[in-house]
Formats: structure tokens, sequence, C-alpha cells
């Protein structure tokens, strides 16, 4: 086993498009979408332990069995038999909650992708990512390339060729970030897929590897109806200027296209980001360049 005290990226992630296709007899709704992961994310630190320990510097955060990272922890021993693994884990957030950048997620991937570390590697990245399925909609993406087209409810990825420096227009793109937050189970219960515009998710995904992208996300819609503030938002950054704004997720946060610097709105913070992709022989390298609050 590997013993030293180790640190991970654990990454956000936009959906640059998102289309519901229907609700499913599970409950779950059955989804295509572009997932892209982005430099600005959290860092998990690890260490072997006798005990479990995890910790947040975000008292928000609940750090008990709620926690996704870890119910990842919990996974990993029960999948593997390894009952005596135990470690400490602090989680330092910078991913915002209720913002639709699965944060979350990212983290009970990274916490997997760690155990494995530091356990010996005793599961391959495929059957991490599959483990990944079981404890979200999300988790599993985190072990592709990092530009995914996802379906099922989330936990089916295909590795996209997309040339993500011609989407995302260096320097130009922002996430928003209202003070307030949205519930996904709330925002997917208010969802009404029969009325959802009938897009084809083959034809929009072409449309990115054509890199002339097709930005959308059904759960506007539904979250609008929840929260008409979130709409007013929307067109806000829109006459601000930007040339596309999208909700990602199940919000509240919006991927903001075209503009180099921010402007000024009451309620809403910005971050820069970029794309990011996974080592293939590893995990997502931290990035080299600081995201901007």
């Amino acid at each position: 086993m590997q013993l030293s005290l180790q640190s991970y990226f654990s990454p956000a992630k936009l959906n640059l498009f998102f289309r519901i296709m229907n609700k499913r007899s599970d409950g779950y709704h059955e989804i295509a979408s572009l997932y892209q992961a982005i430099d600005f994310g959290d860092t998990l630190t690890v260490e072997l332990a006798e005990v479990d320990r995890l910790t947040c510097d975000d008292p928000r955060i609940p750090c008990d069995e709620r926690n996704l990272a870890r119910k990842a922890l919990n996974l990993f021993r029960h999948k593997t038999g390894l009952d005596t693994f135990h470690v400490r884990c602090n989680i330092e957030k910078k991913v915002p909650i209720e913002a639709g950048l699965g944060g979350g997620s990212s983290n009970a991937a990274t916490m997997l992708y760690a155990c494995n570390q530091l356990a010996g590697h005793p599961a391959s990245l495929a059957q991490l990512a599959l483990w990944a399925g079981e404890i979200g909609s999300d988790p599993a993406f985190f072990f592709s390339s990092g530009s995914a087209y996802c379906t099922g409810r989330g936990e089916v990825f295909s590795d996209q060729p997309i040339r993500t420096e011609n989407i995302f227009h260096p320097k130009e793109t922002w996430i928003a970030k209202p003070t307030f937050g949205l519930s996904t189970p709330q925002v997917y219960k208010a969802a009404r897929p029969e009325f959802f515009e009938q897009r084809d998710p083959l034809a929009v995904l072409h449309s990115f590897i054509q890199e002339s992208p097709i930005f959308f996300n059904d759960l506007e819609e539904p979250a609008f109806r929840l929260c008409p503030d979130l709409r007013a938002v929307k067109t806000a950054l829109q006459d601000a200027g930007f040339t596309s704004v999208v909700m990602t997720g199940s919000g509240s946060a919006f991927i903001c296209i075209g503009l180099s610097s921010p402007p000024q709105i009451p309620g809403l913070s910005f971050t820069q980001v970029g794309p990011h992709q996974r080592d293939p022989l590893g995990w997502y390298p931290f990035p080299k360049r600081l995201s901007i609050d």
C-alpha cells in the first residue's frame, strides 16, 4: 500500500447541452448530455489512517454518511473486501453547492480513485467507473477523458473528440453563480419531458464536434418555474453582452461565453473557467492557472 499523504484535484463539470428524454419507470429521467470537466474544482487530501475521518472547510457540507465522498469510501471497501482499509480525508471546497456543477459527484469519483491508489490498485479504472454509477448519476463521468456524451441517468458515458479550445473561447468563458441555489430533486420533479422541444441529441452532439455548438438545457424551463428570479438572471447575462448563456445541470449556475471580463451584476459572482482533461494514465492534474472569483 502507498503510505504517503496525497492531494487530488476534484474538477467541476459543465453540461454543454442537456436533453431530458423521458421519465423512467424507476423514477429517474433518461438524459442525453455533453459533459465537460473544467479547471475549477475542489482539492481532496487523502491518507491512510486507523479509522475513517472526513473533514471539510465548508461548514455547510455534511461529513457524515450523507457525503458522497464518504459513500464512495464505503463502497470501495465493500467492493474490494478490504474491511480494514481506512482513510483520513479533507475536502477543500471551492465548487458551490446547488449550482449544477457536480461538486459532490466529483468528490465521490476522486475519493474512489484516491482509495484505489492508496490500496495498491486493486481495481481498474473501468471498474471504478462502474462502481461510481452506484453512488449517483454523475460520478462515473469523471472517469472519462473529461469530454463525454452521457446517457442513461448520466452514468453511461462515451469519450468525445471535442476540440474544446474552439468552443470555450479562451479567457471568454465564465460561470455565473447567483447567491441562491436550486434543489436537484425539485427541478427534476418539476420537469415535463413531453413538453420539451424534441431535439435529436446526437445531432446536437455533432454540432459540437463540428465546432458549431448548439447550447441548451431542458432543465431551464422547470428551474425558471420554480425560481422566476433565475429567468431574470439569464436575461441580465444576455443583456450584458454574452453570446451564449445556458444553465448547467439543474442550476443555479450559468455557463457564459463571449466576454473577456465579467459584467457587474448585483447578486452574481463570476469564475473564469476553461476545459480540463483527465490524464490518460491517472487522474486530473491540478490546473496551471487558478480560477478567478
